[in-house]
């Protein structure tokens, strides 16, 4: 075992805090890795400010030094360079018993990232060979939302090393991950993949920290981690900030080491203050080992919704051949044509009607709003598109919960065309999900949740359709992405 670990069996360790809020607000103009090669004595300076407020264990500056975070700042040739130097900054500023943990970042956030996982790991694995090469003590996999990826990452690495692994998560709310999945079985997951450590970060204060860790299960064969940021990001005279909390963090820090908590430390918006209170705070505290769990409150219970069920489009094509025409919204208020035309197919009993979602990225009439019209006054199925590109991961929840309301359950997940296709081509492109992952917020929707977890008290029900366009150079890649779907 190393001595890395022999030490966290008998003792609680504290880690450093943020690196790059101190940088920007001392007028970074960069990206706070490139300072590992610009500016390395301030980057030794915030090391040794934390080992001086007791920090037992520091993290190289290279959180964001990935190929793809690179790329926008134009040092995509400069990854191993930037954590070499990163390494021996750490070493430069560390006393002999200080750990040094070296850090990756994960490459997918919330919003997702059209980058594959061959690619995510072959880019990963440089950073971790290059960190290992330069003797860290630990790895640190920090600010993680996609549970697939860092699974992925840490088996990858577990094959190759025997370092020890630290593995945490980014939540989207204090019980679930971004995916929906419970903390505790996600961190279970990463313990199985082959991480020592595992546990949260960032995102969340250390209130709602707290309460996550109320509700996560000492591991077996593992220990727990927090990094929790100085508390929820607010806005004060038109500026993002954190609040000015350090004493208060350090009483928390108690509690999450009541919890279970071995190593802890601060994220975005912490300082050497942060980590002094910490310290002063748990001192006379030992690691439990026994601990009660609360569980997740229940909360994905619903009643049956009351909306009347037609018969879904998909029994309709099991029974019989079934009839089904696309018709675009106008492009003006002048909708007395289009209203003709469902009348006709209506009387025609044309079994639904697709309605596009400005397709072409062209700005049409809301097809929600002529679904509603349409269920309104006729009889015929309306079969509305919901495209990624226009709304946010808040706006498609808000698009669905609209549709269910009205009794739209026929829906079609696309990701959209991109808007240089349509006549404004500077309009913003969203993309907060693709279609499969639109695919699976309507699926949950259906089991009576949103993406958070929370309970919609009713369930949906989405017949959920995909589109396949057999008409593309790399057929094989098209039926790829149809089959995740």
């Amino acid at each position: 075992m190393s001595q890395f670990l022999t030490q966290l069996k008998d003792n609680v360790l504290v880690a450093d805090g943020a690196i790059g809020t101190i940088l920007y607000s001392e007028g970074l103009d960069t990206c706070p890795e490139a300072y590992n090669l610009s500016h390395p004595d301030k980057v030794e300076r915030i090391h040794r400010s934390y080992i001086e407020a007791g920090a037992d264990v520091i993290q190289t500056n290279t959180y964001g030094a990935n190929f793809e975070k690179l790329k926008r700042f134009g040092l995509e040739d400069k990854v191993k360079a930037i954590h070499q130097a990163a390494v021996r900054i750490a070493k430069k500023a560390a006393n002999k018993d200080t750990y040094i943990l070296g850090t990756v970042g994960g490459f997918r956030g919330i919003k997702q990232e059209d980058i594959s996982l061959q690619t995510i790991l072959y880019h990963t694995e440089i950073q971790i060979d290059t960190l290992i090469e330069e003797g860290v003590d630990a790895l640190l996999f920090e600010t993680y939302y996609d549970l697939e990826e860092l699974t992925n990452v840490i088996s990858r690495t577990r094959k190759k090393y025997d370092i020890p692994i630290i593995a945490q998560l980014t939540a989207s709310n204090t019980n679930y991950l971004v995916n929906g999945q419970a903390i505790n079985e996600g961190l279970k997951q990463l313990v199985q993949c082959g991480a020592n450590i595992v546990g949260l970060n960032c995102h969340h204060g250390p209130h709602h920290m707290q309460e996550s860790f109320t509700h996560i299960e000492l591991p077996e064969h593992a220990y727990l981690s927090c990094y929790p940021n100085a508390s929820l990001l607010d806005i004060e005279n038109s500026e993002f900030k954190y609040s000015d909390n350090a004493q208060y963090f350090g009483q928390v820090a108690q509690n999450l080491i009541r919890e279970g908590v071995r190593l802890i430390g601060g994220c975005c918006g912490t300082t050497p203050e942060h980590i002094k209170f910490i310290k002063e705070s748990i001192q006379t505290l030992k690691p439990v080992n026994d601990k009660k769990v609360i569980p997740i409150p229940t909360k994905a219970l619903f009643n049956p919704s009351q909306n009347k069920v037609r018969q879904s489009l998909t029994s309709k094509v099991q029974e019989r051949p079934t009839v089904i025409i696309e018709l675009d919204t106008p492009k003006h208020l002048d909708t007395d044509r289009f209203f003709e035309n469902i009348a006709k197919l209506d009387k025609a009993n044309v079994d639904a009607v697709t309605l596009a979602d400005n397709s072409l990225a062209t700005v049409r009439i809301s097809n929600i709003a002529a679904a509603s019209l349409i269920k309104q006054y006729y009889n015929i199925e309306p079969l509305v598109h919901i495209t990624c590109r226009d709304r946010n991961l808040i706006g498609l929840q808000s698009h669905l919960l609209g549709l269910s309301l009205i009794g739209v359950n026929e829906i079609l997940a696309i990701t959209g065309d991109p808007s240089k296709v349509g006549h404004l081509p500077g309009a913003t492109n969203v993309y907060d999900v693709n279609s499969k992952g639109l695919t699976e917020l309507a699926l949950r929707f259906n089991q009576g949740i949103n993406t958070d977890g929370d309970a919609l008290k009713k369930r949906t029900h989405f017949n959920i359709a995909g589109a396949f366009n057999p008409n593309v150079r790399k057929l094989d890649g098209a039926v790829k992405r149809l089959e995740k779907r």
